[in-house]
């Protein structure tokens, strides 16, 4: 088990140039990035994480790695944004404001500079992430 967060684990996804880091995303407004043991099968429960992001206000509800960029992590809130890390430096990079309402799905289009997001308001936005 992974024990860090202060509140229920919403999404996941594992790192896609290393499979044994892991993002997770809470309840409790924040995102952890854990690097698990390549030792199988675990002996006991992992308690402290790489690193932790914070920079979102509210539950933070999806989150999902850049396939083609190394180390760049998207994520949305229930504080109706979706940011754009760098992982390695703990910072958000782009932060992108949407409507009144929350993102429920996002996908990064195939050569990852684009990521298109749906929203509870049942509109799709595409944003080119390399400039807001």
């Amino acid at each position: 088990m992974l024990i860090g967060h202060n509140g229920p684990i919403l999404d996941l996804d594992f790192f896609p140039y290393n499979d044994s880091y892991l993002a997770t995303c809470s309840d409790d407004a924040t995102i952890k990035i854990w690097q698990i043991p390549e030792d199988a099968p675990l002996k006991e429960d992992i308690t402290v994480c790489s690193s932790t992001l914070f920079g979102h206000s509210r539950k933070v509800n999806l989150i999902g790695f850049n396939d083609a960029a190394e180390g760049i992590l998207a994520s949305t809130s229930l504080d109706y944004t979706m940011k754009i890390w760098d992982v390695q430096k703990g910072e958000v990079k782009l932060n992108l404001t949407g409507p009144a309402e929350y993102c429920i799905g996002f996908e990064w289009g195939f050569n990852s500079d684009l990521i298109a997001s749906t929203w509870k308001d049942k509109h799709l936005r595409v944003a080119d992430v390399r400039s807001e």
